[in-house]
């Protein structure tokens, strides 16, 4: 088991730090709005993200405790936030700490694949790109180029406006079925390419599991889906791959960006058609080397359960009944791999963390199952319970008797 370092990010942020970084202005009642915010979803239940990102918490990183995932849930939020007001302010690229760039892309790596990871400030090896004027396409998934594509591009056009540089950026949709020639088209023009890995869209996108697209790699103790495309298109364009990962340093919000070793697959000396597993297990290599640090700074763990095989999650439980009648026993809910949300103030669900299925309950359901914390058998009846199906809940783990 991976050991972990506790140092989340955004515990708190120096005066000599927010007089530097001039769009940390806002940072304070930036987090402040979305506190509330979350607050408020806490007290009606809206808390199925909360929820998945607990359950992804409990199954690839089970040494975080779990006192930390609201603080954890609330980074990820703001830390995604304050992305907008960073790349509002192309200047900031002067501040980043950015080791290894010039040996990065020096004379004769270019064209690359830049593969990164939704990890601190993620989006700054845009702004990077764009100061030193280096041409090259973005590849996002089908949603964020049809509702921020638009957005992006002018972001882009400020660093170039910013840093008086004439380059070509253009936006490539990963779902697109053309998308394979586009990206080799590219790279043959001498454009580099910038693709996330961890958000695994892709051909198909992320619901298509074939071999053909995708294969599974180890990751933090798990197996998880990922898609060949990176390592693929570097190996049949022969350029090399350029891993970027991207965090905050603790307390102060000084991104800092590793432009890490290349990978190329001119230099592979092993079977050739092990280049492609071995460099995808490698790019996740790094990513898992972060996240021991980071783990607070990764927006993946929203929606890292979409890339789970289905054999990699835990449906059985065969709990025997007790051995003694409910008078004897004390019974709680099982808050370590059940969840209780709701989607809207009618839909009432319980989630199965370790299996990831959710199931409609009624509202009265709901509620009780809530109140039911170190209770005897007669304040569960009380509070509307009945043996028989009480045994039921039991038997499913979702009670817990003593």
């Amino acid at each position: 088991m991976m050991a972990i370092e506790n140092t989340l990010f955004f515990k708190e942020v120096s005066a000599e730090t927010l007089h530097k970084y001039p769009h940390l202005d806002k940072y304070m009642g930036l987090r402040e709005r979305i506190q509330l915010r979350e607050q408020d979803k806490f007290l009606r239940f809206q808390l199925k993200d909360f929820s998945l990102l607990a359950a992804n918490f409990e199954n690839f990183l089970p040494q975080v405790s779990r006192e930390e995932y609201k603080e954890i849930y609330m980074n990820i939020l703001v830390g995604r936030a304050l992305l907008n007001e960073e790349t509002q302010n192309p200047r900031l690229i002067d501040e980043l700490d950015i080791p290894n760039l010039e040996a990065a892309v020096s004379p004769g790596a270019l064209p690359a694949v830049f593969c990164t990871y939704h990890l601190g400030s993620y989006r700054s090896i845009i702004g990077i790109l764009g100061k030193l004027g280096i041409d090259f396409a973005l590849i996002v998934d089908a949603n964020t180029h049809k509702n921020q594509g638009e957005r992006i591009r002018q972001q882009v056009a400020r660093f170039h406006e910013a840093y008086n540089k004439q380059a070509s950026f253009e936006m490539l949709n990963a779902e697109s079925p053309n998308s394979a020639m586009e990206l080799a088209k590219c790279l043959r023009d001498g454009k580099s390419i910038v693709v996330y890995i961890d958000g695994n869209t892709g051909n198909g996108g992320i619901h298509h599991k074939s071999e053909q697209f995708h294969l599974r790699v180890p990751f933090l103790g798990k197996e998880i889906n990922s898609r060949k495309g990176v390592a693929a298109i570097s190996w049949l364009s022969k350029r090399p791959i350029i891993p970027v990962i991207s965090h905050y340093v603790p307390g102060e919000l000084r991104p800092k960006v590793h432009f890490l070793d290349r990978i190329d697959p001119l230099q592979w000396a092993g079977n050739p058609k092990d280049f492609i597993p071995e460099t995808t297990r490698s790019l996740y290599g790094i990513l898992e080397h972060y996240l021991v640090q980071y783990y607070d700074q990764w927006e993946t763990w929203l929606y890292l359960h979409k890339y789970l095989p289905e054999d990699q999650k835990v449906c059985e439980r065969q709990i025997p009944a007790p051995a003694s009648g409910p008078e004897a026993l004390r019974f709680s809910f099982n808050a370590n791999e059940f969840e209780l949300f709701k989607m809207d103030e009618a839909d009432h669900y319980l989630f199965d963390k370790r299996s990831y299925a959710t199931y409609p309950i009624g509202e009265d359901l709901f509620y009780g199952l809530h109140e039911v914390r170190d209770l005897d058998w007669a304040a569960m009846q009380t509070a509307g319970f009945k043996w028989p199906f009480t045994l039921q809940l039991i038997e499913k783990g979702i009670l817990l008797t003593y």
